[in-house]
């Protein structure tokens, strides 16, 4: 059986330990699990839209995008997924209701069998209920980005989207909440906020003019977080995080 420290389902056993008590016996069913590791494009749909999945994708490397495709070919991008997340596991409930998914990046992902995870859901009731958690906070973060999206000018919307990455990459282990790497073009972060380029590009040139953040290509950095936090109205609460108190300390 894999261990801990080598499984590459080692950071979402961590989180379902985070937002459920489950024992050494589910975190073994889930650090043992099997599937194809496979890696794809930058560009690549994983799940077509109208396509009903087959799997539950994890991420190892990359990002995975899930999106809303429209008649004319525009895509809104609803959740950004990194190494250790699930995309789609409330697809094990309903197959049917799978969402779109692309590989923003070049990705390396695992797909494992729907049924596979619905067996342990079905013999081990407590990963049953950290897979409902898992799938609240998903919901939870689904209804920020409306908000965002709705409510919110494009300054607000990008302080808003890096403080929400800054701490779950920082959770995955994968960087800091001041300092992370988020790899995606201006096209996509569009896609993301609901902005053109242009004014994506304009918005972080106002960020960084502020004192609030620089780049190095796509890494960030943060160099006030209250003051980031605050514009964006960020309260980390909604994500269920470990340690994401709201002033970043």
């Amino acid at each position: 059986m894999p261990q801990a420290d080598t499984s590459p389902f080692r950071r979402f056993a961590s989180r379902l330990e985070s937002l459920a008590a489950i024992g050494a016996e589910e975190r073994a069913a889930i650090l043992g699990l099997g599937g194809m590791i496979v890696q794809v494009g930058a560009g690549i749909d994983l799940v077509p839209p109208g396509r009903q999945g087959a799997h539950v994708h994890f991420v190892v490397e990359g990002v995975i995008g899930r999106f809303a495709a429209f008649s004319d070919g525009v895509r809104q991008i609803t959740a950004l997924h990194i190494p250790g997340d699930a995309a789609d596991l409330y697809a094990v409930v309903r197959p049917g209701t799978a969402p779109s998914l692309q590989a923003l990046v070049t990705t390396t992902l695992i797909r494992v069998p729907i049924q596979d995870m619905a067996a342990l859901a079905r013999t081990m009731p407590s990963l049953t209920e950290a897979f409902w958690a898992y799938c609240a906070v998903d919901i939870a973060v689904l209804e920020r980005w409306a908000a965002n999206l709705g409510r919110r000018a494009a300054t607000q919307r990008m302080a808003h989207l890096l403080c929400e990455i800054g701490l779950r990459v920082e959770q995955a282990g994968r960087g800091e909440r001041r300092a992370f790497s988020l790899p995606l073009t201006q096209q996509q972060l569009g896609d993301a906020l609901g902005l053109t380029p242009v004014h994506i590009n304009r918005t972080l040139k106002g960020l960084r003019g502020e004192g609030l953040i620089s780049m190095t290509g796509r890494d960030f950095q943060i160099h006030d977080w209250d003051r980031l936090s605050a514009l964006g109205d960020f309260d980390p609460s909604y994500l269920q995080l470990k340690n994401a108190v709201r002033d970043g300390m």
